[in-house]
């Protein structure tokens, strides 16, 4: 066994090849090539931003199912490169952004734009088979339009995991009410919400059970949609905002402290 420490400030910082490690340890140098692909280190200091911390890309983290819920809303998939794409404009959405950076490991940074309405939309965007892998095994693959999640991994999932889930599906695409506390979902996926109505009325301790129902938008066009009443709306944030403190989108979460 090759120690990490002794590898990364080998074969990444000092950019040294597997060959002269080889060497220094007198050991073959596919044993070397084994254990940079073991600790992750798949990439050269020249491109060294795209290392990632491999422990963190675990669906059975609660944080990186709060990234998965985000990624299933609001998150675009380019599956040729195993590429994931977060761009969001929520108030404090750049703090998040950079901690889930920080929680991969990965060294690129966030980037902002400013979009046609003033506002400023942040993105993280990462390269990564692993990530890619483990949003499958989620369910969460394909185009926005037609996503959804599995069933089966989100009621084998802790309890924490299915909380930050569903505060990155809240995050993402959900709606909170300034004036009533009235939480609202609406995509273009009738899988997604058909699935997350499933989870609402068999899942969580809500009153009242729940049917699919259909959101015009300005353009006349109808969106599968669901809508809570306040006393499960409130139960609702009541389990999604426990803890984790550092991964909340400030305006959902404030709007939500009003009516919590």
């Amino acid at each position: 066994m090759i120690d990490r420490e002794y590898l990364y400030e080998n074969y990444i910082v000092k950019n040294k090849s597997q060959r002269q490690i080889a060497e220094e340890l007198n050991i073959g140098e596919g044993t070397v090539d084994y254990w940079t692909r073991k600790y992750g280190f798949t990439f050269k200091k020249s491109d060294r931003d795209r290392l990632f911390n491999l422990k963190n890309i675990d669906l059975t983290d609660p944080i990186f199912c709060y990234y998965a819920g985000l990624v299933a809303t609001d998150g675009y998939l380019d599956t040729k490169n195993h590429r994931i794409a977060l761009r969001v404009c929520n108030d404090g959405s750049y703090d998040v952004l950079c901690r889930l950076r920080d929680y991969f490991g990965y060294g690129r940074n966030v980037f902002s734009y400013s979009r046609k309405s003033g506002k400023i939309a942040h993105e993280l965007n990462i390269p990564n088979d692993k990530i890619f892998k483990e949003l499958e095994y989620m369910g969460i693959c394909g185009i926005k339009d037609y996503r959804t999640f599995s069933l089966d991994w989100y009621y084998a999932s802790s309890s924490d995991c299915k909380r930050m889930f569903l505060r990155g599906v809240s995050d993402g695409d959900g709606n909170i009410r300034k004036t009533s506390g009235i939480f609202r979902m609406a995509m273009k996926s009738e899988s997604f919400i058909l699935n997350l109505l499933n989870v609402f009325n068999n899942d969580l301790d809500f009153k009242d059970k729940y049917d699919l129902k259909f959101q015009t938008n300005s353009t006349g066009v109808k969106y599968p949609a669901l809508e809570l009443h306040k006393q499960d709306s409130i139960s609702l944030y009541k389990f999604i905002y426990v803890g984790y403190e550092d991964f909340r989108f400030l305006d959902k979460y404030n709007t939500m402290l009003n009516f919590r």
